[in-house]
């Protein structure tokens, strides 16, 4: 299973999610001065249970979204955001600023703190993690720090195995088609 993480070192506190990728809500807090106060999730194990995941950040913000989405036929494809950093040269850390989800069926966001990106800008981070339409994501991970999201990121499992299709008329190859092999990976 890939790591994919939105920074490369993180300061905060860390949690994970690993395994858990039929995701059922996300609640999600944020300040437009500040950024992502903090993150929550529901999810559905392996035995069909709904499980709330703790609450990662801080305080709740000034605003709030329940997004709802429709596991196993609706799952996420694509998650992208910003951090920004604190203090001089981000010495401090980072802190998430705003962030976005997309599904195979929709797009939720963007959330958080919105400041366009100028090009005088040293102090940001975006990210952009692209899943396809696989049903790859297999969980989220991330930290925490003064009191907000200061990284989030996500668990993908990789295709395992190509075969190739031939055409009938000519027995060329046309395509490559990727069977899963992995099961009950957690």
């Amino acid at each position: 299973m890939l790591k994919i993480a939105s920074l490369m070192h993180p300061k905060g506190d860390i949690w994970d999610l690993r395994g858990e990728s039929e995701i059922a809500q996300i609640f999600i807090s944020w300040t437009e001065q500040q950024g992502i106060n903090s993150i929550q999730f529901l999810y559905v194990d392996k035995n069909n249970d709904y499980i709330l995941s703790d609450r990662y950040g801080g305080n709740p913000g000034t605003k709030f979204k329940t997004v709802k989405l429709n596991p196993p036929s609706e799952f996420l494809t694509r998650l992208s955001g910003r951090n920004i950093g604190i203090g001089t040269d981000a010495e401090e850390g980072f802190v998430a600023s705003s962030i976005s989800f997309e599904t195979n069926k929709n797009t939720y966001g963007p959330f958080g703190y919105r400041r366009r990106k100028l090009v005088t800008d040293t102090d940001t981070d975006t990210f952009d993690f692209q899943m396809g339409d696989d049903k790859q994501f297999a969980g989220f991970h991330g930290s925490t720090n003064f009191g907000c999201l200061e990284s989030i990121g996500v668990y993908v499992k990789p295709q395992s195995k190509i075969t190739k299709v031939e055409r009938e008329e000519d027995h060329k190859p046309s395509r490559w088609i990727f069977f899963p092999c992995f099961k009950g990976i957690r």
